[in-house]
């Protein structure tokens, strides 16, 4: 019987160790990915390597970038979760894969590279980190749910090429603003092209997507502008496709008693319409700038204004007008964070334990049965050795 009940419980100790193990793994993240050096690409001219210090994967060589087919997945496969840029060097690309860079959660910058002319089905789905991607003017085709779920991404401009949208293309992308469609060819809007991107303010086509009357040209399949879309066939702009330069104007407003000034004011910068910029406001000692970092795309010449406010005159506003809360009494409060994990395991352990409990119970008693029937057996036995 002893040894049934120790058995019993041992695998019972067993099974916790388990559980808890399981609860801790669930409140810890896995580790950023190990550094992998320059790769050859099975079949290709394609070399790959990932740079763990800087999060940076390169791509190298001579040739097309390649994707997921049926059998095989993208060589920087295993590096997918830790990787927030991508520098493609490599020559002669002229298509991206299905899934290239499919949920790189991480991703926030890669630069394509001119004379890209597809970009394959899925090949930056769930990159929910990109805001920004300036696609080439080349580039002739975006393939099925290519930026979907790309939930960062503020602005999107489809240089004037591109002859092929894929359904559900951008469909999910929860922060996009603007779309700038500006092809010549286009001959179709798809279902769920812009499915479910409910911040979109402002679509604009090119001038030959519309009739004389002022009707769509370009056919439309389904409903590209279903689950909850902000934006519908009837509130589309038209401009003219153009590759023009234009400016952005960045002034900064610091208060004259700071100790610096920023060394540029105001700042200018151009690009091509459709491609995307970033500026970093200059750091002065003991202020705050409202925008941080100045950023967005390309459309039309543009003035921004940055303005400077001290710290310390923002920390005594805020000192002299406390938020009034409710007190909380001793005890009370939601457990965050950590907190959670470890109040369910020690749930688990006292509800194992007490299974443990009634488990040895249960079979101290079924002994206790069987070694009673045992004895009246023995007795009945011994009674019918007797008679005989």
């Amino acid at each position: 019987m002893k040894k049934r009940i120790i058995t019993a419980v041992i695998a019972a100790l067993l099974i916790l160790s388990f559980v808890l193990g399981m609860t801790a793994c669930g409140n810890t993240t896995a580790s950023d990915a190990a550094a992998v050096a320059n790769t050859q690409v099975a079949d290709t001219q394609i070399w790959w390597e990932y740079k763990a210090d800087s999060k940076t994967l390169v791509i190298s060589g001579t040739g097309d970038i390649p994707g997921n087919d049926e059998t095989t997945l993208v060589p920087w496969y295993s590096v997918r979760h830790s990787v927030e840029t991508v520098e493609i060097t490599a020559t002669g690309v002229s298509a991206v894969g299905n899934n290239a860079f499919y949920n790189m959660a991480k991703l926030k910058s890669i630069k394509l590279p001119e004379g890209v002319k597809t970009l394959g089905k899925g090949a930056f789905a769930f990159c929910s980190s990109l805001e920004a991607i300036d696609l080439p003017v080349g580039l002739e085709s975006i393939g099925d749910s290519c930026f979907e779920a790309c939930t960062s991404l503020k602005n999107i401009f489809v240089p004037a090429g591109v002859t092929n949208i894929g359904s559900r293309a951008f469909a999910h992308c929860a922060k996009l603003e603007q779309a700038y469609v500006m092809s010549t060819a286009l001959t179709e809007l798809k279902d769920g092209t812009f499915m479910g991107c409910s911040k979109l303010g402002k679509l604009v086509l090119n001038v030959a997507s519309k009739n004389e009357d002022g009707t769509l040209k370009v056919a439309i399949s389904g409903d590209p502008f279903k689950g909850g879309c902000a934006i519908d066939a009837t509130k589309i702009e038209y401009i003219e496709a153009t590759t023009e330069q234009v400016t952005l104007t960045i002034t900064y407003d610091v208060p004259a008693e700071a100790p610096t000034q920023p060394k540029d004011n105001p700042v200018v910068v151009s690009g091509r319409i459709g491609t995307s910029y970033r500026v970093e406001s200059p750091a002065i000692e003991g202020y705050t700038a409202d925008k941080a970092v100045v950023e967005g795309m390309f459309t039309d010449n543009d003035e921004v204004v940055v303005t400077y406010k001290s710290i310390e005159a923002e920390t005594e506003a805020v000192t002299e007008a406390p938020v009034e809360t409710e007190p909380v009494e001793e005890g009370e409060g939601r457990p965050t964070g950590s907190k959670v994990g470890y109040i369910i395991a020690i749930v688990i352990f006292v509800l194992v334990i007490a299974g443990i409990i009634v488990f040895a119970v249960i079979m101290i008693k079924s002994d206790k049965k069987n070694d009673k029937n045992g004895k009246k057996t023995d007795k009945k036995s011994d009674k019918k050795n007797g008679k005989k």
